[in-house]
C-alpha cells in the first residue's frame, strides 16, 4: 500500500494487518511528519519522495531511505490556451490559492490588484468550488477561472503568486518559476519558510500592507541568484526517474516478499 505521509491511520492499519506500506512524501521529513510517525510508533524503512535534493536538504539520522521520483502533475491534453487573454507584450503572473482556498478571497483580491497594477497579465485559478465572481470587477488583463491545466499555465508564466501548497510549489520548481507565497494553513507555512530559506522566492504574510505583494514580486524577479538556484532545482527534478520507474521498484519489492 502507498499512502500520503500524513494519513498516518492508513500506515497504522497496514502495520496491524502485516501489509507492506510505503508513505509518499508531501513535505520534508524533519519536523511534523517525523513526530507524527514517532507518536504512531511507525518506522518506515523507505519513502517515495518527489522533493528535489536541494529542497529536501540534509536528512536527519533515522529518517527513511528514499525512492526518489520526479514530480509529475496530472495534465489533460487541451487545445485551449490558458493565456489567450494575454497580449504577449507584458509579463505574466499566475495566481492561485489552491483547490482548497480556506476562503482566502481577500488575499487573492489583493494579489490580483497589485500584480495587475504592476503591469502583469494575470491568470487566476479559484478552485473547483470557488466563486469566479467573488473577486469583483477585474481589468481586461485579468482572467479568472475555476480550474486550469497547471503545467501548461506554468509554462507560460513569469511568476507564481500562491498559497504555498506542495503541489503548486513543486510545479513551480519544476518549471523554474519564481514564487511569492501567501501561506494560509497546513503545510503552507513550512513551505513558505523553506522558500525564504533557499532564497528562491518570497513569502508575504496574510493581511500585509498594500504594496507588499507587488514589492515581493519585483524583488524576486530581479534576484539573479534566485533564478540560478531555480534553474539548478529544475534540473534536479528533470533528471530524476519518473513514476514509471518508481512503480517498477514497488513491483520488485512485492515480488521479493512473495
Amino acid at each position: 500500500m502507498v499512502y500520503e505521509m500524513t494519513n498516518i491511520g492508513a500506515g497504522a492499519a497496514a502495520q496491524d494487518l502485516g501489509i507492506q506500506a510505503i508513505p509518499f512524501a508531501i513535505s520534508r521529513w524533519e519536523g511534523f511528519p517525523a513526530q507524527l510517525f514517532a507518536d504512531a510508533k511507525i518506522a518506515p524503512e523507505v519513502m517515495i519522495d518527489p522533493l528535489p535534493p536541494t529542497w529536501r536538504g540534509v536528512t536527519s539520522a533515522g529518517s527513511p531511505s528514499r525512492l526518489n521520483t520526479r514530480t509529475v502533475a496530472w495534465s489533460e491534453p487541451s487545445s485551449s490556451n490558458p493565456w489567450s487573454h494575454s497580449t504577449g507584450t507584458r509579463p505574466r503572473a499566475y495566481l492561485t490559492m489552491g483547490t482548497v482556498s480556506f476562503g482566502a478571497v481577500d488575499a487573492l483580491r489583493q494579489a490580483v490588484h497589485e500584480t495587475c497594477a504592476a503591469g502583469f497579465d494575470v491568470l487566476v485559478a479559484v478552485g473547483p468550488r470557488g466563486d469566479t465572481d467573488a473577486l469583483g470587477p477585474v481589468p481586461a488583463s485579468v482572467r479568472v477561472l475555476n480550474f486550469v491545466d497547471q503545467p501548461s499555465v506554468l509554462a507560460g508564466a513569469d511568476v507564481v503568486v500562491h498559497h504555498g501548497g506542495t503541489g503548486t510549489v513543486l510545479g513551480a520548481l519544476a518549471a523554474a518559476i519564481p514564487q511569492v507565497v501567501i501561506p494560509q494553513a497546513a503545510d503552507q507555512f513550512a513551505n513558505a519558510a523553506r522558500i525564504d530559506e533557499l532564497g528562491i522566492g518570497r513569502s508575504v504574510p496574510v493581511a500585509s500592507p498594500s504594496g507588499a505583494i507587488a514589492a515581493a514580486v519585483a524583488d524576486v524577479l530581479a534576484d539573479t541568484r534566485a533564478i540560478q538556484t531555480l534553474d539548478n532545482i529544475a534540473s534536479e527534478i528533470a533528471n530524476t526517474h519518473g513514476p514509471e520507474s518508481t512503480c517498477r521498484e514497488l513491483e520488485r519489492r512485492v515480488d521479493r516478499r512473495e
